[in-house]
């Protein structure tokens, strides 16, 4: 399963940031992928996230003190998190 949202996000990301844009020196680039990445974390609705933005997600997380996600572990068994921590990480 990690590997699918993985997939998804670089195929993404590749269609919307990488091939529309012409990047002239590595600088460009960092800044381009940077309000890409900003716009994809903070503004963007995701289906997964029940259409909300990942900050939004957050914050409901923040404020419930919950994280209201499963994982899989090691196992192939899902877990519940009871709250946030490394697991979702920005760039």
């Amino acid at each position: 399963i990690q590997n699918a949202h993985i997939e998804s996000f670089n195929g993404r990301f590749r269609d919307e940031c990488l091939n529309v844009n012409w990047f002239f020196n590595v600088q460009g680039a960092r800044l381009t992928s940077s309000l890409w990445r900003n716009d994809y974390n903070t503004v963007r609705p995701h289906s997964s996230l029940k259409n909300r933005t990942p900050e939004q997600f957050r914050k409901a997380c923040d404020e419930n003190g919950e994280f209201p996600m499963k994982v899989e572990n090691k196992n192939g068994l899902n877990d519940e998190v009871s709250k946030p921590d490394n697991r979702i990480s920005s760039w």
